[in-house]
């Protein structure tokens, strides 16, 4: 099984000969200043178990073996620009198995679910998930549960095996263990691969992931406004792969 940099180099070639007309795109290394530099000054990103735990998303596994989330990586974004406060959760797989002659099997695997609140009024106003291979799904009332403490609410989401997206559903889930997704933890992630795959301010300025209007994928941009990535998964892997459970791809559009 490769790592997610050597998938990244190799399955696009693969799957995507001939399905897509374009120039030829190249992504460099990602520079050791790079997330300082895709974080403006208003923005602060810091660790507060206690919030990220009230609002927690609670994850149905059932489908998925014995390759369960390890953890939920996580950081609050507060910004002088926004009223609001956007949680940010990575969920964290030991491998992702793919279904079509290995090409998008990889070691390692991170989803994303954004929780968007407003604080003073203690309420959800919408999360942000990743609905097909990191393209955004988005929920302005999720279906929740209360926790187990005074004023906890958690979104519920059902992970699609093998690919671990979501699509949101009323069943209770399970709770996964928080860990801090620092400014270390995601540059291990950028060295293993995510430098050539991730729009990163879409992690560390995640309010652009929310909203009715906010961007419509996690993946890098590779000329102007156009993701090959996000292209391959929203045209080639619906062909390849089909859709996968609980997924509309009517309801997830594309930044082109």
């Amino acid at each position: 099984m490769p790592t997610r940099r050597e998938y990244l180099r190799t399955s696009g070639k693969a799957l995507a000969t001939g399905a897509l007309v374009g120039g030829v795109f190249s992504v460099g290394a990602a520079a050791a200043n790079a997330i300082d530099d895709a974080t403006p000054e208003h923005v602060t990103r810091t660790y507060e178990p206690d919030l990220l735990n009230r609002y927690k998303p609670r994850l149905v596994v059932r489908d998925l073996g014995t390759n369960t989330p390890t953890a939920l990586y996580s950081f609050v974004a507060r910004s002088t620009e926004f009223n609001d406060t956007v949680l940010v959760y990575w969920a964290s797989y030991p491998f992702q198995e793919g279904v079509a002659l290995g090409y998008d099997s990889h070691w390692g695997d991170h989803e994303p679910i954004y929780v968007r609140i407003n604080e003073d009024r203690d309420e959800i106003l919408d999360v942000a998930f990743s609905a097909y291979h990191w393209l955004r799904g988005w929920n302005p009332s999720p279906p929740t549960v209360l926790g187990d403490t005074e004023g906890a609410v958690h979104p519920t989401f059902h992970v699609v095996n093998p690919w671990h997206h979501y699509f949101l559903t009323t069943e209770e889930g399970v709770d996964v263990d928080l860990e801090h997704l620092s400014d270390a933890e995601l540059q291990a992630w950028l060295d293993n691969g995510w430098d050539e795959a991730v729009h990163l301010p879409s992690v560390t300025q995640p309010w652009v992931m929310t909203g009715a209007d906010g961007r419509t994928d996690w993946w890098l941009d590779t000329v102007g406004s156009f993701s090959y990535e996000a292209g391959l998964r929203r045209y080639v892997y619906p062909l390849l792969y089909g859709p996968g459970e609980g997924v509309s791809l009517d309801d997830l559009d594309v930044d082109f």
